[in-house]
Parts: structure tokens; sequence; C-alpha cells
């Protein structure tokens, strides 16, 4: 298969012809059909599990390596050889081509060793975008809704047995991981608008447009004959689906598609969907979380463009369990409850609380944070402040990207500083000193909430094992 070459896919139950590579410069394509294995840095990555499963249905052997191995179960459960550490000595010889999470930097060792080989490598999301190029692609995009949304619309294709490949950042509760081999021509992808591919997906879901010049370039990229759902609530992707050359639809207030009939108990919401102006059945969602009804509904308007039944698509959305360590209740003693969300960045930290708040009403809100890196919070100090106003009590913890130990206690305190006084913020870097301190201080009826993307949610089990023996009688 050569770059140039159009391949014919069915979507929406007709033949249509997958476009040529867009104009934006790529890496070259890769023969993948004469790949026989390939190795993974950081492969402990949500994203990268999901690829795994792929890859792996595929037919491809696999090897991976990351730093920690902390979210490695899934991978060593699927038989894949995984190390740890990033020594070039560990890249086996026999590997094809080499793939990399998006954030694994250039001076990796073994990103080195595969160029001094002249390995083909090519980061996560240029490797994403080869798939789309033999696939019907599905790109949803972006921020803390696409994954549910990703997710949601997923779960609506394989209930319609069109039996989709699926690549999320994310993991269903009710899924092995966030990856899905299917024999069906589609491949749904949940991306970030800065990482969004340089192949045409055949349709496109744009929930926001935070990153203005991402979504210009979704809106853009979809094939001339594809779909564009835009939300129509965000005046700013409504702009960007101007520069469409694709039909484009709209979901939300206002829009074709619409969640009329709103209403939630705690914190799960259910909604009439109405689309075209037709009132096509009732979704009721069992997770809880305002942007979750968002999601569903984004979903609901990609499926129902596609045709899929709406009797269908309702059961599957409302069958939507949630996703790992979003809002997820991993834990409860003593009449503590512990929520684990690896939510990073300013705003997803504070949908996280809401949802949280929604969820277990009315209870003292603790907010265990865990920064991803010093860096990233010192150039957003007060956006990362002004996040976690919605908890009654603050603890932060180390960072864990890197950094010496000085520049991560000076960042830790400069948030401290900046809570409010009624938060009674305090910085505990010691993952010890944070279980002794919740199990004296808090008491039946708080809820803990464990937010970050590193092993936080570790404390959660630490935590409820304490809580348990300091009840015990006797």
């Amino acid at each position: 298969m050569t770059p140039a070459t159009s391949t014919l896919r069915r979507i929406d139950g007709a033949h249509v012809r997958l476009a040529g590579p867009h104009q934006r410069a790529a890496p070259k394509r890769l023969p993948l059909g004469d790949i026989g294995q390939a190795h993974l840095i950081g492969a402990c990555r949500p994203e990268m599990q999901s690829l795994a499963v792929v890859l792996a249905g595929l037919g491809w052997r696999l090897t991976g390596s990351d730093a920690s191995l902390y979210r490695a179960q899934y991978l060593r459960s699927a038989r894949l050889r995984i190390v740890a550490g990033h020594s070039a000595r560990h890249l086996p010889h026999s590997a094809d081509c080499v793939i990399y999470a998006d954030d694994v930097s250039r001076d990796n060792g073994m990103r080195r060793a595969a160029a001094q080989r002249g390995a083909p490598t090519l980061s996560h999301s240029q490797f994403v975008s080869q798939l789309l190029h033999d696939r019907a692609g599905i790109v949803v995009a972006s921020g803390r809704p696409a994954s549910a949304a990703a997710a949601i619309l997923a779960n609506i294709l394989v209930e319609a047995e069109r039996d989709p490949c699926v690549l999320l950042r994310a993991t269903p509760l009710d899924w092995q991981s966030g990856g899905r081999y299917g024999a069906g021509p589609l491949l749904v992808v949940e991306a970030p608008l800065a990482q969004t591919c340089t192949a045409r997906p055949q349709a496109a879901a744009l929930l926001d447009a935070d990153d203005y010049a991402g979504a210009l370039r979704l809106a853009r990229s979809v094939a001339p004959e594809g779909l564009l759902a835009v939300n129509a609530e965000c005046p700013a992707a409504l702009q960007a689906a101007e520069a469409a050359q694709c039909r484009t639809t709209t979901f939300g207030a206002g829009g074709q598609w619409r969640a009329e009939n709103l209403r939630g108990e705690r914190g799960c919401y259910s909604f009439t969907l109405v689309g075209h102006d037709q009132p096509l059945g009732e979704c009721r969602l069992r997770v809880a979380g305002r942007h979750q009804a968002q999601a569903a509904l984004a979903a609901l308007a990609v499926a129902g463009e596609l045709k899929i039944e709406p009797a269908t698509m309702l059961a599957a959305a409302s069958r939507h369990a949630g996703l790992r360590n979003r809002a997820h209740l991993v834990a409860e003693s003593g009449g503590v409850a512990m929520v684990r969300d690896d939510a990073q960045d300013p705003a997803s930290i504070a949908a996280a609380l809401a949802t949280i708040r929604e969820m277990l009403p009315g209870r003292r809100l603790w907010c265990v944070f865990e920064p991803d890196s010093a860096a990233a919070m010192m150039s957003r100090l007060d956006a990362f402040a002004a996040s976690l106003h919605n908890a009654d009590r603050v603890l932060v913890t180390d960072a864990t990207g890197g950094g010496d130990a000085d520049e991560r206690l000076a960042a830790t305190d400069a948030l401290v500083r900046r809570l409010p006084t009624y938060a009674a913020a305090v910085a505990e870097p010691c993952p010890l000193g944070l279980v002794d301190r919740l199990a004296r201080e808090a008491v039946g009826g708080d809820v803990v909430a464990l937010i970050g993307a590193g092993d936080i949610g570790n404390i959660a089990h630490a935590l409820a094992k304490r809580l348990r023996r300091d009840l015990a009688p006797g």
C-alpha cells in the first residue's frame, strides 16, 4: 500500500473513500502489514496499553518498557514482556519499529538507541495517524468529557454490531484496558486537540476548543464526505467548524441534537434525546457528573448521524459504567469514602471535585492532590489554587514529574500559601504521613478525593486498611 492509495470502507451503511494523507508534514508511512514486532516506550500509559490491545489483535509481537511498572497489571496478564527503566540494553534487536508515548523526551535512552539502529520510531500520535489511514476513523476531542464520549460511542458501536477498534486514553470500568480490537472498519480514537491526527478521519466530535489551533486543524482534517459533530454551546468550537469541508451537525442547547428535560439524582443525569426536533427516547446515565450528560449527547449525536437505531444507542449509552480513576469510588471504610480521579490540569481538577460533590452531597470533602510536575504547577499556580477551592480540606503531596527536591518543595509550599484559610491546606510529601494524618483527622461521613496522575491511588487502599485496623474491636 502506498501513501497515495485510497481504500474503500463502510460507514453509515455505505461505501466511502478514505482520502490520502493530509497536507501537513507527517512521518513516512510504515508498511504495517510487514511489521511483526514492536517495542512500546512508556508502555504503562493508558493510551499505550490501549494501543497494545489493537496491535496484539493485528497479530504483532510486543515488548515494552516504562520508568514505573505500577500500572502494568494488564500488560503482564496479556503476556507482554515489559521491563522497568529505559536502558538501551533492553531494546530488543528484533523490534521492527519503536512507538513511544507522546511525553517521552528525545533524550530517552531507548529512543536514542532506536534512532542509532535506524529502526522506524514514531510517537503514539504519529502511529495512530497511520492506523487512521487504513480504517474509517472517528476522532473524539477534547478535554475531560472526551474520554467518556469516546467510551460511550464505542459501547454504542459494539452494541450495534459494528465491531470497532477502539483507542481510549482512559479505561472503562467494565473493560480491562482502554483498547479494543475489532474486525470492522471503524476505529474510534480519543485524542487531545494538541495531538489530533494528520490523517483524514471519516468523522469527528469536537467537544471544546480550548486549543483553538488544534480545533481548527481537526475541523479541516475530516474527509469531505465525512461528518463533524460540534458542541453548540462552545462558540470557539462553532467558529472552528466553519473551516470544515464536510457535513456538520451540532449537539447541545440550540443544536440539532439536544438533551431535553435534563434532571439529576445524586449526580447522575437523565434526559430525553431529541434529534433534528424528533424525541427519540430516554437516556438514563449510571455515572455521576454533569459532563457525563454532555459526553453522552456527543456520542449519541455521532451515532445518530451514522443511522444507528435510537433504541440501540440509548440502551448502550445508559449502560456506560464509567471510567477507572475518573470520580471512581474505590473504597469506603469507617464511614470514610475514598474517590480516585487522575485529573491533572486545573479545569479537570475543578470538574472532578464538582462531580464528587454531586455524587456524595453534604459531606466534608478532603482533597489529596499529587501534582504532575513542579514546573507545570508553578507555571499556572493561581489556576491550580483556584481549582482546589471546592474542597473543605487540602493536602498537597510531592510532585511526580521530576525536578530536584528543593524545586518540588518550593512549588508545593507556594500552592499551599495560595489556598484559602478554610481549607487548612498542608504540604505533606510523605505517603505514610498522608495516611497517618487522614487516619487521625478524617471522620465517618467524610470523603477523601485522591487527585493526580501518579500512584496516589495506593493511598486509598492503605488508608482503608488503616481505618479497618483502628476500628477493629479490642
